[in-house]
């Protein structure tokens, strides 16, 4: 869904509910069963005292996500769990990576870019190749760029 509500107002929103599950309706390692993500931006238009300047934020959020731990050796031959199903599933941390920025265009070919990333400093796991492997998120990142357009 995207929306624009007044003139350089911007709001775009997405969304995903649904389970992958094998043949027995147990979920299946390395899925999610939904997400959604929301970013809003306004530009200030032409005439106005800060022309040039667009502000934002966007989050996303991915719920539901597992891992499977079989074949997975613990420390002291811990047993692997076992959800109700008999499977060995781990079910992932959930955080909301959110992200504030503002740029601002001038002199028709420039512009400068100023963004704050996981704006809350949340840790939680990104990625995933395996119980052993997880990717970590970023921690809380400022950034600043500059462009020249032709």
């Amino acid at each position: 869904i995207s929306y624009t509500m007044i003139p350089g107002w911007q709001i775009l929103v997405t969304g995903f509910i649904g389970t992958v599950r094998d043949q027995n309706n147990n979920p299946v390692g390395a899925t999610y069963g939904n997400m959604w993500s929301a970013i809003t931006r306004y530009e200030f238009q032409s005439g106005s005292a800060l022309q040039g300047l667009g502000i934002g934020t966007a989050m996303n959020r991915r719920g539901n996500r597992y891992l499977s731990a079989s074949g997975e050796t613990f420390p002291g031959n811990a047993p692997l769990p076992n959800n109700s199903s008999g499977t060995h599933l781990f079910k992932l941390h959930e955080g909301t990576d959110w992200t504030a920025f503002a740029t601002y265009n001038f002199l028709k070919h420039w512009q400068v870019r100023v963004s704050l990333e996981n704006v809350l400093n949340i840790a939680y796991p990104d990625g995933a190749q395996g119980v052993g492997l997880v990717d970590p998120n970023d921690p809380r990142t400022f950034t600043f760029t500059t462009d020249y357009k032709f």
